[in-house]
């Protein structure tokens, strides 16, 4: 199998139903009492101060000072029904099979400047941040020296219990940045997605997130064993690029203004 790394989003929804099967609930956060500290860094701030950083827009300042003094570490929503950005309208992780839901709890993973790497099911509160914040956390610097330890061995345990043969980075710039690649042990490679327009190949950053949760969902439903195996993607339009043998790169590429989902 392969192990699949998703960026989480800004935008969330903590109030539609979450329908889980029977005899599954939501988990726990693995990194939980870093999170804390990260939160605490976070109150730390003087709130203005806290406001320049995150970029706020003055729309946001209110609902993101409810949700820093109301997070507990306690209780919310499983993070993969929580999100709701681009990345995960591709995943579309309510509408998955019982098994392919499994799957994907078992082979996807989120990075996220919070809580450092979650589950699918692992519950989370609602938050705003981002590894660019500037925030030093104890000793560390930045949120990535803080996560990066932490993140990278969480990422390695679970690449030895599933048996991985690969890591498919499907997550951001950003957040991959969050992770040691050199140190889990099997090739990470990163799909690249792009629009064919006029002779030209364009990265148009709202499709990437799309195309990267489509890729994740037809990874889980699929069954996707190899990484050979990702030639194969053909959803919306999608098509390879380059030689799949290229160590680390995968490209695929579409037709301007094509989005329809194939098989």
């Amino acid at each position: 199998m392969v192990l699949v790394l998703l960026s989480p989003s800004k935008t969330q929804d903590f109030h539609s139903d979450v329908r889980l099967p029977s005899g599954v609930g939501p988990t726990g956060p693995r990194t939980l009492e870093s999170a804390r500290r990260v939160m605490g860094a976070v109150r730390a701030l003087p709130r203005a101060e806290l406001h320049r950083r995150l970029k706020l827009t003055a729309g946001l300042v209110e609902d993101v000072d409810r949700a820093i003094e109301a997070w507990s570490g306690r209780g919310g929503r499983p993070a993969a029904f929580a999100y709701t950005g681009e990345t995960y309208r591709g995943v579309a992780i309510r509408s998955l099979a019982d098994g392919a839901l499994a799957a994907a709890g078992r082979q996807i993973r989120i990075l996220s400047a919070l809580y450092g790497v979650l589950r699918p099911l692992d519950r989370i509160e609602p938050y705003r941040l981002d590894f660019s914040v500037s925030l030093r956390v104890g000793q560390t610097r930045s949120l990535y020296e803080f996560w990066r330890e932490q993140v990278t061995a969480h990422l390695a345990d679970d690449v030895r219990e599933t048996g991985a043969l690969a890591v498919v980075n499907l997550a951001s710039g950003e957040f991959a940045r969050a992770v040691d690649a050199t140190a889990l042990g099997v090739p990470v490679i990163t799909p690249e997605f792009r629009q064919r327009e006029r002779g030209t190949l364009k990265g148009v950053t709202v499709f990437s997130k799309q195309a990267r949760g489509a890729m994740a969902r037809w990874i889980v439903t699929t069954g996707v064993q190899r990484p050979d195996e990702l030639a194969r993607f053909a959803e919306e339009g999608y098509s390879l690029l380059t030689d799949a043998r290229q160590p680390g790169a995968l490209i695929f590429a579409r037709e301007a203004g094509c989005s329809g989902r194939s098989g």
